[in-house]
C-alpha cells in the first residue's frame, strides 16, 4: 500500500466492515427470511482513486468486475453466504453509504435470482 492510497484503503476497510455488520444485523433481525433470493452489488466509477485502491489492495479483480455499460461492480460487499437479497442489499447500501459520506460517487443495486 502506498501512502497515496491510504485514505482510500481506510475508507474501503470501513465500508466492507459496515457491509458485513449491516448484513449480519438484517439476518439476526429476520432469521427466517430467505425470500427473495438474489444478489446485491455496489457500482463505482470505472476509474478513480477508490476503484484503483480497491483493485490494487483488495484483490479487486476478484472482488468485482467491469460494469455494463460502465463503472466497476463490487458484488456482495458483505461477503455473506446468504441468498437473501434483502440482507445482501442491506450490506451493499451500508457499503455505499460509507463511500458516499467519504465523497465518492457510488450506489447500491440488487436483483432477484
Amino acid at each position: 500500500m502506498s501512502s497515496n492510497d491510504t485514505k482510500e484503503v481506510t475508507t474501503l476497510m470501513l465500508a466492507f466492515d459496515a457491509a458485513a455488520s449491516a448484513c449480519d444485523a438484517y439476518l439476526k433481525k429476520h432469521p427466517d427470511d430467505w425470500f427473495p433470493c438474489g444478489f446485491a452489488w455496489v457500482v463505482l466509477p470505472g476509474r478513480g482513486p477508490i476503484t484503483t485502491a480497491l483493485k490494487k489492495n483488495f484483490n479487486g479483480h476478484k472482488r468485482g468486475n467491469k460494469g455494463y455499460p460502465k463503472g466497476w461492480h463490487i458484488w456482495d460487499p458483505a461477503c455473506s453466504g446468504t441468498q437473501c437479497m434483502e440482507a445482501k442489499m442491506a450490506g451493499a447500501v451500508a457499503f455505499a453509504k460509507v463511500l458516499t459520506i467519504a465523497g465518492y460517487d457510488c450506489y447500491a443495486d440488487c436483483r432477484m435470482d
